[in-house]
């Protein structure tokens, strides 16, 4: 490393008239001050140490150290911390770390909202008889009604984010749009569009539930992006030939928009379509190409599959799963 290297933003021009911005390397780059603190030199570095929360070389995890390929240099009196990674996959590392580290999180922090959301629950249920007046009693269900759905979002947030092996059981079909669509009132009420919710079954199907309320909430969440009016989600009993089997019996859980945005409606149906068009563009992200088209790898991996079709101007997208029985094990 050259005597030059003493910038935080560049290497000075030395004698061949050259010079190296720390910024475009693809090594996180620090210094080493006299108190053993690391003072970034690029944005890689303070990303890393922001990542683990220290900011002294003795104190990063060894763990953290021997994953990251940290390494310190003696150069010229000056010592130097150097972590390798290439940058296109430095932002991808960091983000699955966050979610992994949230994941791990997830139950504590569900734990602790649950008991603060559920004393406003018993607080409710205190106040309710001593309110005399309809508009008291009515501000009171609303309560209730609000504590109840801020518990089931957290849950299904901490079940989102969990960092845990897949693992197959039996779930109510309710249970699973209730889940799904607990994220999706608000967002609803704030746009402006009618929802409907109505589960004509009580049965059963045998998921790993966190993968199957995630490609649930990818087409409610398109629903939403396409509706204009009103955005129905339903369940129902049918009997159907899934992944080219027998008709066995199945649940259908569909979403649809009415009336559906033209433009929306052609990006779903290349992503569910199986086109590769969602996953080559670049704002695929933004348009939720790619969410749908994992949904549809989801729905296949649980012997199921994923249809979007149009009826006029609605957009319909439909999940149909096998039915198993409440009992049995997955």
């Amino acid at each position: 490393m050259s005597d030059q290297l003493t910038d935080q933003s560049s290497v000075q021009p030395s004698n061949d008239g050259w010079e190296l911005p720390l910024e475009e390397l693809s090594d996180a780059v620090g210094r080493v001050d006299s108190r053993g603190r690391i003072e970034p030199c690029n944005r890689l570095m303070g990303d890393l140490l922001a990542l683990v929360g220290v900011e002294r070389y003795d104190e990063l995890p060894a763990p953290f150290v021997a994953a990251r390929g940290f390494r310190r240099v003696e150069h010229a009196g000056v010592t130097w911390v150097l972590a390798g990674g290439d940058r296109d996959g430095h932002g991808v590392r960091l983000q699955s770390a966050r979610v992994r580290w949230l994941g791990e999180l997830s139950g504590w922090m569900t734990h602790d909202l649950s008991n603060l959301l559920l004393s406003g629950i018993a607080l409710a249920d205190t106040l309710m008889p001593l309110a005399e007046k309809v508009e008291d009693q009515g501000l009171l269900d609303e309560l209730d009604r609000g504590i109840r759905r801020g518990t089931a979002m957290s849950r299904v947030l901490a079940n989102l984010l969990r960092n845990e092996p897949r693992q197959w059981r039996p779930r109510p079909v309710a249970d699973l749009v209730d889940d799904a669509v607990a994220i999706l009132r608000k967002h609803a009420a704030k746009q402006r569009i009618e929802l409907e919710v109505e589960v004509a079954t009580s049965a059963s199907v045998c998921v790993p539930e966190a993968e199957v309320v995630q490609a649930l909430l990818a087409g409610t969440i398109r629903g939403l992006q396409a509706c204009r009016g009103r955005l129905r989600v339903d369940a129902r009993e049918v009997t159907s030939a899934l992944a080219g089997g027998r008709e066995r019996p199945a649940v259908a859980l569909g979403i649809v928009a009415s009336p559906a945005s033209p433009e929306v409606v052609a990006r779903t149906l290349a992503a569910v379509g199986g086109s590769a068009r969602p996953l080559a563009d670049a704002d695929a992200k933004t348009e939720g190409g790619n969410e749908l088209f994992n949904a549809r790898l989801i729905m296949a991996r649980c012997g199921g599959e994923l249809r979007a079709t149009t009826t006029g101007d609605d957009l319909t997208l439909e999940y149909r799963l096998p039915t198993t029985s409440r009992s049995s094990d997955c």
